[in-house]
């Protein structure tokens, strides 16, 4: 199967570190667990903005840390499957980015940077990501979807919608993912 990886909050915890980013600028002591939704407001400080200004630091980019496993269990996956890095970075983040991936040891056969509103998911089976409006769009096209869970999106309408089970299956950790996506193979060969 090809699989369409997205990088910040799925391979890389980019609220994590765009939070502590945050607590230094303002002597704030938010944690992750404070999100409730994408780019929310944290009193007067915008999230949004901030992923923004974190994004054109290149130190920052290269330095995100990685999700727990993640570089393991794509590595395993690459072994039968097709990998495919697609974010919506922005692209002058991009050699940053590779450079993030080869130094982290995540395997890939492409990676697509995309600055419009969908992702091209044309070429794959499975999303990988944290954000609903990504995985509706995927759905739409006729793709699974797994869900990257993260503070920011436990509200997800996928999940209340019924559309998990159905297309979408979520999970916490590159463990689940490795277990789904074994799932949707088996699904594949059924049909």
């Amino acid at each position: 199967m090809h699989l369409g990886i997205d990088i910040d909050g799925v391979l890389a915890d980019l609220a994590g570190y765009v939070i502590q980013r945050i607590n230094n600028k303002y002597h704030t002591v938010y944690t992750k667990e404070d999100i409730h939704e994408y780019y929310q407001m944290l009193e007067e400080i915008s999230l949004k903005e901030e992923v923004k200004q974190a994004l054109l630091d290149p130190v920052f980019v290269s330095s995100v840390s990685m999700i727990k496993n993640a570089n393991h269990v794509v590595q395993e996956l690459n072994k039968t499957h097709k990998i495919h890095i697609i974010t919506k970075r922005p692209s002058y983040t991009m050699k940053e980015t590779i450079g993030w991936l080869i130094s982290n040891e995540i395997p890939y056969d492409s990676v697509i940077i995309s600055e419009h509103e969908n992702k091209p998911i044309d070429h794959i089976d499975v999303l990988i990501d944290d954000n609903e409006d990504n995985l509706k769009y995927a759905i739409s096209k006729g793709k699974k979807g797994i869900l990257f869970l993260q503070p920011y999106n436990m509200r997800s309408k996928l999940i209340w919608e019924g559309m998990i089970r159905q297309h979408v299956l979520y999970t916490n950790s590159w463990l689940g993912v490795h277990n789904i996506v074994n799932y949707f193979e088996t699904l594949k060969l059924e049909t």
